[in-house]
């Protein structure tokens, strides 16, 4: 397997994650959108040279919706990357590129200004 994998879609992440976004959350298109987002960004650290800002800015779109969605956000985190992360050319690549292999949730109280989309007028 190559490092970016199969995206048949050209959405941008691999179709494995891809599937299991929607496969795992199918009522929650804020929590999909979210998901996406830290996919994206995960993919692009280890396909190309990236800053971990989109990462975390990713991350801590994940853990408000998570939060507002009632699910456990590091949780859902650690499945989604553990997907992703899945040979060990995936993690070298990343871990090169990224802060530190793992992400931990906190930072600012509003942290929904991190999302690329308005949770908040999505309906699931």
């Amino acid at each position: 397997s190559t490092l970016a994998g199969i995206d048949t879609n050209q959405y941008g992440i691999r179709d494995d994650v891809d599937r299991f976004i929607i496969l795992d959350y199918p009522q929650s298109e804020s929590m999909r959108l979210a998901l996406v987002d830290v996919a994206l960004a995960m993919q692009t650290a280890i396909t190309s040279s990236t800053t971990a800002t989109a990462l975390s800015q990713a991350a801590d779109c994940l853990h408000y919706v998570a939060s507002l969605k009632g699910y456990n956000s590091s949780a859902v985190y650690e499945s989604l990357s553990n997907l992703i992360l899945n040979t060990s050319a995936r993690f070298q690549a990343y871990n090169s590129v990224s802060v530190g292999s793992s992400y931990v949730f906190g930072g600012p109280e509003d942290i929904s200004h991190t999302c690329p989309f308005d949770p908040t007028t999505l309906e699931n």
